[in-house]
């Protein structure tokens, strides 16, 4: 990003980010935090918002500012845990579905029963909006 971003150029981001570093994390909520994460196919890669912040920083970022949206997905997360729910809650419609859609599918419904669990904003996950200058 600081590579082909102009200097004065707006870098914005959204995107799912840990508010702990893992080492402040109980042990159930680094699981959870990767099982979600994995449903979502993203990497087990650092995600301590923190350390993007420094990361930015030392990329010739300025003006960084991180803004928690967790409460505004909110909504959104809980059609996609009742979607998800549906899925788990009919095992033979699963058993049929299986045998014609992606195993992707059985692995996105995971992420997206848990991610209302999750996406506290506190201490497992939160959803930011990250707005840079690039100097």
């Amino acid at each position: 990003m600081s590579r082909v971003l102009k200097p004065g150029g707006l870098l914005i981001v959204f995107d799912v980010y840990e508010p702990l570093p893992r080492g402040k994390m109980t042990d159930f909520q680094k699981r959870v935090s990767a099982i979600t994460l994995a449903g979502m196919r993203v990497t087990p890669n650092d995600h301590y918002i923190g350390n993007t912040r420094r990361y930015l920083e030392r990329n010739g970022f300025t003006d960084i500012e991180i803004s928690d949206l967790t409460e505004k997905i909110r909504p959104n997360l809980r059609r996609l845990e009742r979607i998800s729910r549906f899925y788990f809650d009919h095992p033979r419609l699963v058993k049929v579905l299986r045998k014609s859609i992606a195993e992707d599918a059985t692995i996105n419904s995971i992420a997206g029963y848990l991610m209302l669990l999750t996406f506290d904003g506190k201490t497992i996950h939160q959803y930011n909006r990250i707005v840079a200058r690039k100097s």
